[in-house]
């Protein structure tokens, strides 16, 4: 997968933004947060489904059963013993 340009990086933080009710905007290629109306419990909560949904982009999606391990250093999934390794 090709990566994304600086464009569709900020459009895609925008719109990750309204996902959250969060008022995002560009200002000459910095982005300002204008609210965050969300309670510390609600941000935690976005950040672990960030963290999980990363883990699993890392691996290129599991097709099957995996592995998730949390340590100090965040979430990160493998596949189950036994299985191939996911393409690097």
């Amino acid at each position: 997968m090709p990566h994304p340009t600086l464009a569709e990086l900020v459009r895609s933080v925008i719109e990750a933004g309204r996902e959250w009710d969060l008022d995002i905007s560009d200002r000459d290629g910095t982005l300002w947060l204008e609210d965050t109306p969300q309670s510390p419990m609600e941000w935690w909560r976005s950040l672990v489904s960030t963290h999980l949904a990363e883990a699993v982009h890392r691996l290129d999606g599991l097709d099957g059963p995996g592995l998730l391990h949390i340590d100090d250093y965040g979430i990160t999934a493998s596949l189950s013993p036994g299985r191939p390794s996911a393409s690097p």
